[in-house]
């Protein structure tokens, strides 16, 4: 299972390990923005098939990311 964490300038990735006692994450990347983020929500968009971010920065500009890569 995976967790994405949405800071002012970046989002981070991670992996959630769970044993008996515990938990821990593991940060698979981290992309970091020239705006300040606001929101994101993930999915396939349009006619896609693969999991991709949409983040939204405060004054309207989007950034779409697909797992380590930088979209546009």
């Amino acid at each position: 299972m995976c967790i994405a964490i949405l800071h002012s300038r970046k989002i981070v990735v991670a992996a959630v390990t769970s044993s008996k006692d515990f938990s821990t994450l593991n940060v698979l990347y981290e992309h970091e923005f020239d705006r300040n983020a606001f929101n994101f929500v993930s999915g396939t968009f349009g006619k896609g098939t693969k999991e991709i971010v949409c983040v939204q920065s405060v004054d309207g500009a989007l950034f779409f990311l697909e797992h380590e890569t930088f979209l546009f």
